[in-house]
């Protein structure tokens, strides 16, 4: 068969060359440094754990947010989670919804847990105040809180919130390097 010359050296290097780089550059299969009187190292140093949020961004799915932060409080339902994005970011999303009966238990809760901002009347709705949204303890994920309008339900003050059938908490996680650079 007459190929042209270099075909199957092309075709070698595609095939281990990044695999090999790889092994060079983060040092996989090199021995580990050592002091001159310590023994040889007969297993490779662990990986690094990725824990809470960072993980579920690692792995690319969602689900309950809040329970593996372990924050969830009774009361508060979990609705679903999925990939979104949002001003050009990807992100994973968490909705929840909590009866207007115990809504300032679960504002209280995420206030003095996450640090978001307690709930304004702004506009005809309870809401957190722009740039007041909660941190999970892992840092990156955003946590908000505010009323779900209905028609004929006003709630001039924190004492008519029983009158207010749902309040929806949401969780946003962004995706590191998910960002869209194309315009729509």
């Amino acid at each position: 068969m007459n190929r042209p010359r270099g075909v199957e050296a092309s075709s070698s290097r595609r095939r281990w060359g990044i695999p090999l780089l790889c092994l060079l550059l983060w040092g996989w299969g090199a021995p580990p440094a050592r002091a001159a009187g310590d023994p040889p190292a007969l297993a490779s140093p662990p990986l690094p754990v990725v824990s809470g949020m960072a993980a579920a961004a690692a792995r690319q799915d969602c689900g309950d947010l809040l329970r593996e932060a372990d924050i969830r409080p009774d009361g508060l339902e979990f609705l679903f989670c999925r990939k979104e994005e949002r001003g050009g970011q990807a992100r994973f999303t968490a909705r929840y919804r909590v009866r207007g009966s115990e809504a300032a238990r679960v504002e209280r809760l995420l206030h003095e847990r996450c640090g978001m901002g307690m709930l304004v009347r702004s506009l005809g709705i309870w809401s957190v105040p722009d740039g007041a949204e909660g941190r999970l303890p892992a840092g990156a994920a955003r946590v908000s809180m505010g009323e779900v309008p209905q028609s004929g339900v006003f709630a001039a003050d924190r004492t008519a919130w029983a009158h207010i059938a749902w309040f929806a908490v949401r969780v946003d996680i962004p995706l590191p390097g998910a960002v869209r650079t194309s315009c729509p």
